[in-house]
């Protein structure tokens, strides 16, 4: 699995094994009763090098992080530990929060609020199952079913129907799911978005470490396989309640 952000690199060779570092944290999430399960990468102290044959690759990202979740070693660590701008691949704690809260299928309706970017070209009105719209959300790294699960996930935490509140009762949510999958850089940051960005696209509104980033991606790949397993095609086709397809593309080049 391949995660890119503005300025860091992460890889991972998840070949599924579990380790001792397991991390238990019981929960209840508005009437989903889970139990919060994720391995936990040792912290590192400074750069850890490959052998020549990797060095003689071109690396251009200020920070990458390079793990083994097979036998729980670091192979590679360059600058892991210093915040950098975590753009769409948070989406990731956002897909977590919404699964973490709601059943996958749970109705939600998106608002106008929600629609920004028009990518997919959703509609005003459209309801969708939350399972779903999470998907497409990661395959397309859509911004505008990122706001759309906010929104809807967040009033139901907050019991709100006012937009603003239910997407502050969601950073929250995203908060607490952070703090159990121990990204603590990220936390002193902020979380204030649910797609990593402001709205202009150009102000990190999430950073985190590529440590962190692995360690997302490991805790999410554990915790929602089947979800996560959905981004690895090329092309998806998804169905809103109403009968509405939207085929969209994946936005991982290297897909």
């Amino acid at each position: 699995v391949l995660a890119f952000s503005v300025s860091f690199v992460v890889l991972f060779f998840l070949f599924y094994a579990r380790s001792e570092h397991v991390l238990y944290a019981p929960r209840a999430m508005h009437g989903v009763d889970k139990e919060v399960l994720c391995t936990e990468i040792p912290q590192m102290e400074g750069d850890v090098a490959l052998d020549a044959i990797y060095n003689e690759q071109a690396l251009f990202a200020h920070s990458a992080f390079v793990y083994d979740a097979t036998t729980g070693s670091v192979l590679f660590a360059k600058d892991s530990d210093t915040l950098r701008g975590f753009a769409s691949v948070t989406k990731l704690l956002t897909a977590a929060t919404v699964l973490g809260n709601e059943k996958p299928t749970t109705h939600i309706t998106l608002s106008d609020s929600a629609l920004h970017d028009h990518i997919p070209p959703f509609q005003k009105g459209e309801t969708w199952e939350v399972g779903r719209l999470t998907s497409l959300m990661l395959v397309r790294s859509s911004n505008d079913a990122a706001r759309a699960l906010a929104i809807g996930v967040g009033s139901r935490l907050a019991d709100t129907e006012n937009e603003q509140l239910a997407q502050r009762a969601f950073f929250r949510a995203m908060s607490e799911q952070a703090s159990h999958w121990h990204l603590s850089k990220m936390l002193s940051f902020g979380i204030k978005s649910v797609s990593g960005l402001d709205d202009t696209g150009n102000i990190p509104t999430v950073m985190g470490t590529a440590q962190e980033a692995a360690q997302l991606l490991l805790c999410a790949f554990e915790r929602y396989p089947d979800v996560i397993a959905q981004t690895q095609n090329e092309t998806v086709t998804y169905q809103n309640v109403h009968g509405g397809t939207y085929t969209v593309d994946n936005t991982n080049r290297i897909i």
